[in-house]
């Protein structure tokens, strides 16, 4: 059924395309990515998007089921990202005008990136005790890459077409970055599904090895399973 609906998909996206390119009024111009701006930023918006998505949903499962959050500190976690767009989004927006678009669009996602590798960076922690030396920083640090990027990067989507233009073009880029949200979550969730399956199948294998080994250890076998869903889960 999944792929029935995926085909439905690209076939219904490929239909769509060809009216949109037929048609006198198109819903969404295609001829705006005529413009290396806008493309350019619309698949900067696709992968950060993505990433930042794929992020902030699975995240959470890692800090309550790996490192012991309870659900409300696990939400709480990503309150200094928020505090920071918040805040200093303003500001960014002025960098525009000082610096142009792009290099806040070139500083911004190497920095968001940065971020993103310090998340692999800690291992099984103590709980929610650990979270100002494990979690922060790399919060920290994507909220701070994220703020640089996010106005320069509308700024840069609204000036890349014509006035008349700026409405759809800010919907399309909308659009985008919901997109490469849901693909994001629908195909990290393939990954870490295979991960877990995988996982799961080789401690499995251990332990019924190690009990016709042994003559039965089940707490043993207990441990594996616990450590290989642990692994899994990071």
């Amino acid at each position: 059924m999944v792929l029935i609906a995926l085909a439905i998909g690209i076939v219904a996206l490929i239909a769509f395309l060809l009216v949109e390119a037929r048609t006198p009024a198109p819903m969404v111009p295609l001829t705006l990515f005529r413009s290396p701006t806008f493309s350019g930023t619309n698949l900067l918006t696709f992968l950060l998007y993505g990433a930042l998505s794929g992020l902030t949903y699975f995240l959470p499962f890692n800090l309550i089921q790996v490192q012991g959050y309870t659900p409300t500190f696990a939400g709480a976690a990503f309150v200094p990202f928020v505090l920071m767009m918040f805040l200093f989004s303003r500001w960014t927006g002025g960098l525009v005008n000082r610096f142009g678009a792009k290099l806040p669009l070139v500083v911004g996602p190497v920095i968001t990136a940065i971020g993103f590798v310090l998340f692999a960076l800690p291992g099984i922690g103590s709980g929610a005790g650990s979270y100002w030396i494990t979690f922060f920083p790399a919060i920290v640090v994507m909220g701070f890459g994220m703020t640089v990027t996010v106005a320069p990067l509308t700024t840069a989507v609204m000036g890349a077409v014509e006035q008349r233009h700026a409405g759809i073009a800010s919907g399309i880029n909308n659009a985008v970055s919901r997109t490469a949200g849901l693909l994001a979550i629908a195909v990290f969730g393939i990954v870490v599904l295979s991960v877990f399956t995988s996982s799961l199948d080789s401690q499995a294998y251990r332990c019924a090895t190690y009990q016709a080994g042994w003559h039965h250890h089940p707490h043993e076998c207990e441990r594996w399973g616990a450590s290989g869903a642990q692994e899994s889960d990071r």
